[in-house]
């Protein structure tokens, strides 16, 4: 995935993990076979963890909690394999990422949820509204993170905390 997906070939892939095409090709059919069981294993890894993201958290950690987990997953590069496969178009990948898409904003929903229940705030949007612009910040900052390694992104992720939070009664 170093030079991104386009640049994937079965050959590269059995290459990358020291087997055979031919024993890649006994396990899968074919590359979009491999990339739809690799979006379904990664985003069931990272919507895993962020379920145990806010874990002990308080209202004066939870934010801190949030940072740490996502900062985490930009480290990991997981959630980047996820967003650079999003464009994948084979049927099964398709399928695949419409898959992660729903989980990872069902999660994000509950982790959302959570954030405001702790802070005892009531947001004045719908849930499902915010979890889908957190998705796209989360994703950005992925992005931003990778076309720039070694800078932050923690000032962007504060101040969309801060406004998303100012949106709460």
């Amino acid at each position: 995935m170093r030079d991104g997906s386009g640049a994937l070939s079965l050959q590269g892939i059995a290459d990358e993990a020291e087997v055979s095409k031919a024993l890649l090709l006994y396990h899968f059919r074919d590359k979009d076979d491999i990339l739809a069981t690799l979006i379904t294993w990664v985003s069931g890894r990272v919507v895993a963890r962020e379920a145990h993201a806010l874990e002990g958290s308080t209202p004066a950690t939870v934010l801190e909690a949030m940072w740490k987990w996502l900062h985490h997953e930009i480290e990991q590069g997981e959630l980047r394999v996820l967003v650079e496969l999003a464009g994948e178009r084979g049927p099964r990948t398709r399928q695949a990422n419409s898959a992660s898409a729903e989980q990872r904003h069902q999660a994000a929903e509950q982790t959302m949820t959570q954030v405001f229940q702790l802070q005892r705030l009531s947001p004045r949007v719908p849930v499902p509204m915010l979890a889908a612009a957190e998705l796209a910040v989360r994703e950005g900052l992925t992005l931003s993170a990778a076309r720039e390694p070694g800078r932050t992104v923690r000032a962007a992720f504060d101040m969309f905390w801060l406004a998303l939070l100012r949106l709460a009664q």
